[in-house]
């Protein structure tokens, strides 16, 4: 096999050492050929305008431009290039920005190089490959984005529920009786998924809902 029939990988990372364990392991790969590599994004952007890369393996966290920017300036460019991310982070914020920006994978560090390869093989096809972990933490952020909204007069009585006074005074603040205030609070658990009344004005804080 030639390597122009081979999948043409660009590796981006800024660690020489990182880099050329993957490289070491991705060309025992008889499909596979690394055909350059890059330490920063700028660079990323330079080799992707000189050579035609198929799938660029991108770490999350480069000097120069942010990958973000990378990205956004790849797909306006080079919308036939599978853009995998290779990073040890799996924060929500990072999940909802990348999946958000069409990248067609997301493999943590952490795991075996044969996942890698896995994923290099899968978006070649078209199609998306993504560590489990990072399949769990979105299928979260799906149903966490179907949540109820809540109410108004909710959103009163966790702010209140937050100053840590009883539902009995909570209620002749607002004129209303304490089995209302326990409805109401009852609804907010239920809808934040909370166990208890401290859970749910934590996770309210975390959801913008209250201050």
């Amino acid at each position: 096999m030639s390597d122009t029939e081979k999948i043409q990988v660009l590796l981006a990372d800024d660690h020489p050492f990182i880099r050329a364990g993957i490289r070491s392991s991705l060309e025992r790969e008889a499909d596979i050929t690394v055909l350059a590599e890059a330490s920063s994004g700028d660079q990323v952007l330079e080799l992707c305008a000189k050579y035609n890369i198929d799938v660029l393996i991108l770490d999350l966290r480069m000097p120069g431009l942010p990958t973000r920017d990378v990205i956004y300036k790849l797909r306006e460019s080079y919308p036939e290039i599978c853009i995998i991310i290779l990073s040890a982070f799996e924060d929500d914020i990072y999940i909802r920005t990348l999946s958000s920006m069409g990248i067609s994978g997301y493999v943590l560090k952490d795991e075996a190089i044969e996942k890698l390869v896995e994923a290099i093989h899968t978006v070649i096809l078209g199609k998306t490959w993504f560590s489990q972990r990072i399949i769990q933490k979105m299928f979260i952020l799906s149903r966490e984005e179907n949540i109820t909204p809540p109410t108004g007069r909710e959103i009163d009585i966790l702010r209140l529920i937050k100053t840590g006074i009883t539902y009995e005074e909570i209620g002749k603040l607002l004129f209303i009786s304490t089995r209302t205030v326990r409805y109401y609070a009852s609804n907010i658990q239920d809808k934040l998924g909370a166990k208890n009344r401290m859970e749910a004005v934590s996770k309210g804080i975390e959801k913008g809902w209250i201050e």
